[in-house]
C-alpha cells in the first residue's frame, strides 16, 4: 500500500510491511504461472512491466519506473481545483498537505510555462538514477525507477536513502525473483517471456 492518500487513513498501512508484500507477491506470481502451466493464459501486470523493461524493444512507459522520474514527462495530472501535478501520487501527497509535486495551476500560466518550470526541471534532475547514490552502481538500475513521491512521503526528500527504502527493497526482491525464475525454471521462463 502506498504511504499517501487514503491508504494512510487506516492503520493497516503500518501493519503491512514490504516483506509481507514481497511474500504475497511471490506466492501470487507462482499461482499465476501455475495457472498458465495448466493452459489458461493469465498475465501479472507488474512482472510484465519489468519484463518489458528487461527484454522489450521500447520502455514500458510506467511512470514510477523511469529515470528521470516520469513526472510531467509520462504523465500530467489536473486536479479538481485546477492544480497541476506531475503524477497522481504527487496529487495524493498534496491532499495530505505536501505540495512538493505541484507544478502550477491552470489559472497561473501556460502549459509551456508549467512544462519548462524550474520546479519540474529540479525534480527531473534529482531523479536521474544514474547520479543517485546507491542507484548509480546498482545492477538493477536499467529496470528500476526513482519513485520520488514515495521517497518524499517516507523519508522526507525526493531521492531518499536507498538502503532504507521500501521501494528499493521491493524492486530488488521482485527483480531477483523474476531472474531466478528465468534462470532456474524453464516452464516459468517460457510463461514470463510470453508476457513481453
Amino acid at each position: 500500500m502506498s504511504p499517501y492518500g487514503f491508504a494512510v487513513k487506516t492503520s493497516l498501512v503500518r501493519r503491512y510491511t514490504v516483506d509481507d508484500w514481497v511474500k504475497f507477491y511471490v506466492e501470487g506470481l507462482h499461482y499465476i504461472v501455475d495457472v498458465n502451466r495448466r493452459g489458461y493464459p493469465l498475465r501479472e501486470e507488474y512482472a510484465s512491466v519489468l519484463l518489458q523493461k528487461m527484454f522489450g524493444h521500447v520502455g514500458s512507459g510506467y511512470v514510477d519506473l523511469q529515470s528521470p522520474a516520469g513526472l510531467g514527462i509520462a504523465g500530467i495530472i489536473y486536479n479538481y481545483d485546477g492544480s497541476v501535478y506531475g503524477s497522481d501520487e504527487g496529487r495524493m501527497l498534496a491532499e495530505m498537505g505536501d505540495q512538493s509535486f505541484r507544478l502550477g495551476h491552470l489559472d497561473d500560466g501556460t502549459f509551456e510555462a508549467v512544462m519548462t518550470s524550474e520546479r519540474l526541471a529540479a525534480l527531473l534532475d534529482e531523479t536521474m538514477l544514474e547520479g543517485v547514490p546507491m542507484c548509480s552502481d546498482c545492477a538493477f538500475l536499467p529496470y528500476c525507477g526513482a519513485d520520488p513521491v514515495f521517497h518524499k512521503a517516507t523519508q522526507g526528500d525526493v531521492v531518499g536513502h536507498k538502503a532504507l527504502s521500501a521501494f528499493c527493497t521491493k524492486q530488488m526482491a521482485v527483480l531477483r525473483h523474476l531472474i531466478t525464475l528465468l534462470e532456474d525454471d524453464p516452464v516459468a521462463a517460457d510463461v514470463l517471456r510470453g508476457w513481453v
